[in-house]
């Protein structure tokens, strides 16, 4: 999935990757998402919640506004690059060069 250019504001989880399994009952597939220039505002449990090691995130020019920027789970990998913003939560798991 992509997001581009949004605004996604005053949700539980502005967006949500579960487990493998949770999504699709078969636990087949993995979830890939990329995030760009978007702005989360007022999630009262995470801006971006993804779960499981098949599971990743990119994210790039963002501002995650809230108690918790990111929940990172079960060894899900979130690279970050460019001026995101992140206001609290867990760290990304890579940092990629400034663009």
């Amino acid at each position: 999935m992509t997001i581009l250019n949004s605004v996604i504001n005053n949700n539980l989880y502005d967006v949500r990757v579960p487990l493998a399994g949770s999504i699709n009952p078969s636990g087949i597939g993995d979830g890939h998402v990329r995030i760009f220039d978007t702005r989360f505002i007022a999630n009262s449990t995470a801006g971006l919640s993804i779960a499981g090691a098949a599971n990743d995130a990119v994210i790039a020019g963002n501002r995650f506004i809230g108690p918790k920027s990111l929940e990172i789970l079960s060894g899900a990998k979130v690279a970050s690059y460019c001026d995101n913003i992140l206001t609290g939560g867990d760290n990304p798991t890579s940092a990629l060069p400034q663009c």
